[in-house]
């Protein structure tokens, strides 16, 4: 192997991991504020109950920002959110107000 390649994609991986610890509490963050309740997650997404999963969803793809409704695992009332750039989580945030 060519230890500067291994040495790069170690730094890519550590930003990706600093990136979703910072998203993640980012997160944590806009749903206490929004009185919302979530699952703590060590992943790259984070599940948030919102009402109506399924609708909220709807309604945030039609305004272009792809989360997962999760009534097809039995939680009808949540929601998926994978943790992005600051931006792209900031929209969503932004967005997920809209809708609510």
């Amino acid at each position: 192997r060519d230890p500067e390649m291994s040495r790069g994609l170690g730094d890519v991986y550590k930003r990706q991991v600093e990136n979703n610890a910072e998203g993640m509490r980012f997160y944590e963050q806009a749903f206490r504020d929004m009185g919302l309740e979530w699952i703590p997650s060590q992943g790259n997404f984070i599940l948030v109950k919102v009402g109506q999963g399924r609708k909220v969803f709807q309604d945030m793809l039609a305004r272009g920002v792809i989360v997962r409704a999760q009534d097809g695992y039995g939680l009808p009332e949540w929601i998926r959110i994978s943790i992005g750039t600051p931006a792209e989580n900031a929209r969503c945030i932004e967005v997920l107000k809209e809708v609510l």
